[in-house]
């Protein structure tokens, strides 16, 4: 009997996400891949958030750079919203031609534009709450093309006050000022939207359900699917709910939410993932297994949602079910260091000793430093195995 106590899986995310059925940008697939940044002498290459820094440190001077940068950290952590995010503002104060009028709204749904935003939608999906303070950046590159640079400055009023607030971290009082533009305008959907972010940055995540709530209601009183952009949907919105009625551990109503996600949009097949994290949380693998299955249908181009699909059939004692799954992964996103991980440990439990010691070393070759252990514990598995191969054991 092979002993793989200290080869615990790298967990699957509970509310993996990927994208609604919009194109993804050439780049974000491999094709014409940006350089590699050169990081600073110490560095870990293998740790997404050392290019994710990289790229803050350099996005207003050199965009370009900074955006090259939150791609490989995208390679590295395709699970995470923050490089995501960070790669969409890069990416559109790089295209400063298309700049303002995006910004209007006038060219929002031109395949160019929707080609940008599926990054956005990506990270939002991931975490429907990642801090989005770089929209800032966004904003002054967009007021810097209209007007000039240094010609104008942000508005006097409770609703810039709040944002600029939220974009640098000062959520309480972010909230504060959302409350007194809402006072002067209760019917302002976003206002209501922006609102809840904040609170959910203070943790007051009752406030931020009832203002998400209000926000919804409100849409759905004028029969609007979205405000401007996909990423202000109402299928996004409810989705939002659901996570947000999660961490409130109000199940039954995340779980409504993400129902009616689905019901405002088909496509929407993350809301099947985030239904199948609920049921593995509450323990219902079976459920589990099923969403996420169900999600694949719609979408199998996920590896996030491939790996946790694996990550749950291997955990269910399914291994060979679940190297067909995290193969899909590492074959959709060759530098995610967990599904190597995952994967090398699927094949080892179904028994194929040769390739799990293969995807061992190919984890050990990505791993960062922060899986230190699972490193360690994979040098274990490949000197038992290549002693098997070798006559040893």
């Amino acid at each position: 009997m092979r002993r793989l106590t200290r080869l615990i899986p790298i967990g699957a995310c509970a509310l993996s996400a990927a994208l609604a059925v919009v194109a993804v940008p050439a780049a974000a697939q491999g094709d014409d891949e940006p350089g590699r940044p050169r990081l600073d002498a110490g560095a870990d290459t293998n740790d997404w958030q050392a290019y994710y820094q990289y790229g803050l440190a350099h996005i207003r001077q050199w965009p370009d750079r900074a955006t090259a940068a939150f791609y490989w950290a995208t390679r590295l952590a395709p699970d995470r919203a923050e490089p995501m995010y960070a790669r969409w503002v890069g990416t559109w104060i790089s295209h400063r031609g298309m700049l303002v009028e995006y910004a209007q709204g006038t060219n929002a749904d031109s395949p160019e534009a929707r080609a940008v935003d599926s990054l956005q939608t990506l990270a939002l999906l991931r975490n429907p709450f990642v801090h989005q303070g770089l929209e800032r950046l966004f904003e002054a590159a967009v007021n810097d093309r209209k007007h000039g640079a240094g010609t104008w400055e942000w508005a006097d009023s409770p609703e810039t006050q709040g944002w600029v607030y939220y974009t640098e971290g000062k959520f309480d009082k972010s909230a504060a000022e959302f409350a007194l533009a809402l006072k002067e305008h209760p019917e302002r959907t976003a206002l209501h939207v922006y609102r809840a972010r904040a609170l959910v940055g203070v943790q007051k995540f009752d406030d931020a359900a009832t203002e998400l709530t209000t926000a919804i209601e409100e849409m759905r009183r004028h029969d609007r699917k979205r405000l401007v952009y996909w990423y202000d949907s109402k299928a996004m919105f409810e989705y939002s709910l659901g996570v947000l009625n999660v961490v409130r551990k109000d199940y039954p109503a995340a779980k409504a939410a993400y129902g009616r996600a689905l019901e405002e949009d088909l496509t929407f097949y993350m809301a099947h993932a985030a239904i199948g994290g609920l049921a593995l949380s509450q323990g219902d693998t079976t459920q589990a297994i099923s969403a996420f299955e169900d999600a694949l249908t719609v979408n199998p181009a996920d590896p996030v949602v491939q790996h946790d699909l694996g990550v749950v059939l291997m955990s269910s004692g399914r291994a060979a079910d679940a190297v067909e799954h995290l193969r899909a992964a590492v074959k959709l996103a060759p530098d995610f260091a967990k599904a190597r991980y995952n994967l090398a440990v699927a094949l080892d439990l179904a028994g194929r000793g040769p390739e799990a010691a293969e995807q061992y070393a190919a984890f050990i070759a990505r791993a960062p430093r922060t899986f230190a252990a699972q490193a360690d514990a994979a040098r274990g598995r490949i000197a038992v195995l290549t002693a098997k191969t070798g006559g040893g054991g």
